[in-house]
């Protein structure tokens, strides 16, 4: 219950980001992505999702791969992607 939770808040947060950033002047920005963080190689304010192409603001940032060198905008996005399958608790 925990994790699908935590997935509706992000999801949340993730609409009222785009509704932001699409109200701006905003610019992507690339990452050099860490176990434990990011490292910035082109200055922005936010990442596309590589599953969905939607943005993400740098602040809103949490679901992304290293070995890939991928961002992704939500928990159920990220557990499709590294997976190829939806995760269990959203079926």
């Amino acid at each position: 219950m925990a994790y699908w939770l935590a997935c509706l808040q992000t999801a949340y947060l993730f609409c009222h980001k785009v509704i932001m950033l699409m109200s701006t002047n905003s610019r992507a920005a690339r990452l050099y992505y860490q176990p434990n963080g990011f490292r910035m190689l082109a200055h922005g304010d936010h990442v596309l999702c590589a599953k969905s192409g939607a943005p993400i603001a740098l602040e809103e940032l949490r679901y992304w791969s290293v070995e890939h060198q991928e961002a992704y905008a939500t928990c159920a996005l990220a557990v499709e992607a590294l997976t190829g399958q939806r995760p269990a608790e959203l079926d």
